[in-house]
């Protein structure tokens, strides 16, 4: 068990039992009821207001900047060994080519702040694509 601060209310009641490291929570505080975004030992608040009540574009970018925060402070290593997903037809794409180029790299070189502003701009938005998100992440 760990006591944690929500950062909402301030409260230390906040207690949760081991979590596997690659694990990310998101909870509601018990004491204040607004939404924590749990990863290792970092407490990130989420805007309940943004999630539940604003526009898809305004809540994605609230979930990158929370997910960017986790990436700049080194506690998010994104999978440390991408595993290949099976080939569903035999022609790849040019795209594919290049990220497979770049996953083969991934195991080695930390994440630059390009690819956080591309994953941002590009991909984030793309995720909600079933066909992409099963391409990449493997079945939905």
């Amino acid at each position: 068990m760990k006591l944690v601060t929500c950062p909402h209310c301030g409260e230390d009641r906040f207690l949760w039992t081991s979590v596997p490291k690659e694990v990310v929570l998101v909870v509601p505080c018990p004491s204040c009821g607004e939404v924590l975004v749990l990863y290792r030992d970092k407490v990130v608040a989420l805007n309940r207001k943004i999630i539940e009540d604003l526009t898809i574009e305004e809540r994605r970018n609230h979930l990158a900047n929370v997910i960017a925060g986790f990436l700049g402070s080194g506690k998010f290593p994104i999978l440390p060994e991408l595993r290949a997903a099976p080939e569903e037809d035999s022609e790849v794409l040019a795209d594919d080519e290049e990220e497979a180029e770049l996953c083969r790299g991934a195991a080695r070189d930390p994440i630059t702040q390009e690819e956080v502003v591309r994953f941002v701009q590009v991909e984030l938005s793309r995720l909600d694509d079933p066909a992409y998100f099963k391409r990449h992440l493997g079945s939905s």
